[in-house]
């Protein structure tokens, strides 16, 4: 492995070995710790699309077709105002009603 460096002393070999072994343990926990969080954000944004979808189809069998300011709504709100409209939903008087709480 340091065939070229055999001109160093033996510690100065072993600590470039050590070097070498931490850089590439630390670059295999990294890629592991990136892949963890790459699939936590990918389980939340699906579940992000899966309430807005139910809360879509809620709304779609209560007032029919969604006008186009109801579909921005649903399309640029963040989760806890989708969970919120989703338990209003069922008793909304208007689509109105409901996005103005």
């Amino acid at each position: 492995m340091l065939e070229e460096k055999d001109d160093l002393p033996l510690w100065e070999q072993w600590k470039l070995e050590g070097k070498l072994e931490g850089k590439l343990e630390g670059e295999e926990i990294g890629l592991k710790k990136g892949k963890e969080q790459g699939i936590k954000e990918g389980i939340k944004e699906g579940e992000l699309a899966g309430e807005r979808k139910a809360l879509r189809l809620v709304l779609e069998g209560r007032f029919g077709p969604l006008p186009e300011w109801a579909e921005g709504r649903l399309t640029s709100t963040h989760e806890e105002h989708l969970i919120r409209w989703l338990g209003l939903a069922v008793s909304a008087a208007s689509l109105e009603q409901l996005f103005e709480r």
